[in-house]
């Protein structure tokens, strides 16, 4: 009797086990969700991973000013929780634009900006902005992008430090050509590695300069205009470049194009057509490619060779 029990006892056991491992290895596997992908989504970034399909913004779409959203920076924050699509274009259209003062910039810092489009105006007319004294226009920094910002008039205040479009720490923006730039202390200025692509824009009539790059930063002005400015068109120095092709730099108050300190701007084809006291200024190992430059009679061109200043092909055409 004993015997059967004890029998019984381990035919019971197995059947328990061989049942446990069954269902062990029967358990469907949890499904893994598959993250973005930088192909798809954009490249990773320490910003918040979003669940829902409605945080994806997949189409293209217009979020209108003051329509939708009383005005730029509200529109911008609405995607603040949204990751827009590789290929999809946000546009952020200002159809009227404010009449009073603007006491802060408009910063934009979009982990996927190289989609945003920010267009002012209409077909005929500009979208003019005024700025308070000392407040910056449009900013991007820390190595994010804006993808094109066009149709906008930006006004400072004349006198107090403070810049039309401002690119810092590897940012990078885009200016279409329908941009001018007055009364600000610079009109655009890209430092600390950052980019800023302002072909065909106007800078004038600001305090210090029309274009100013430093630090490692590079602005691409062809075909710009930058004329009236209290001091310099163009400007590079501690390693910044300025590519001012065919450019233009008028009656501006000391230099048209200067470089210092390792600077570098390729004045190739531009002008000065209307008197500046010196157009072309290289100093502190600064140098300027001025070939093909067209400039009105009785300038100076100065170099400071002690310094290593270098204008190189200077053909006057």
């Amino acid at each position: 009797m004993k015997n059967i029990s004890l029998i019984a006892t381990l035919v019971s056991t197995a059947l328990f086990a061989t049942t446990s491992y069954a269902d062990t290895n029967n358990i469907d596997p949890v499904p893994s969700v598959e993250s973005p992908t930088t192909e798809t989504m954009g490249p990773p970034d320490t910003h918040p991973v979003f669940g829902g399909s409605s945080d994806i913004i997949s189409e293209d779409m217009v979020l209108n000013v003051p329509t939708d959203f009383p005005d730029m920076n509200a529109a911008m924050r609405s995607l603040d929780d949204k990751r827009i699509k590789v290929g999809t274009t946000v546009t952020i259209s200002v159809n009227e634009c404010p009449s009073e003062e603007q006491m802060d910039p408009f910063v934009f810092n979009h982990p996927n900006g190289k989609s945003i489009h920010v267009i002012g105006g209409t077909e005929s007319e500009s979208c003019r902005l005024f700025f308070y004294r000392g407040v910056d226009g449009f900013v991007v920094n820390d190595g994010n992008t804006i993808g094109l910002i066009d149709g906008f008039t930006l006004l400072g205040t004349t006198g107090y430090i403070s810049s039309g479009i401002v690119g810092r720490n590897g940012a990078t923006i885009k200016l279409g050509s329908n941009m001018r730039i007055s009364g600000f202390y610079t009109g655009v200025r890209a430092e600390n590695n950052a980019t800023i692509i302002a072909n065909g824009i106007q800078s004038t009539l600001n305090t210090d300069g029309g274009f100013y790059s430093s630090k490692g930063g590079l602005i691409e002005a062809n075909n710009a205009v930058a004329s009236y400015n209290g001091q310099y068109g163009f400007l590079a120095e501690q390693n910044g470049s300025i590519e001012a092709f065919r450019s233009t730099a008028a009656g501006n108050g000391t230099t048209a194009y200067e470089t210092r300190t390792g600077g570098f701007v390729d004045a190739s084809f531009g002008s000065v057509p209307e008197f500046s006291p010196i157009p072309l200024r290289a100093s502190s190992r600064g140098l300027i490619n001025a070939f093909g430059i067209s400039l009105s009679g009785g300038f100076i061109i100065e170099r400071d060779e002690k310094s290593h200043g270098v204008i190189t092909n200077e053909r006057k055409f």
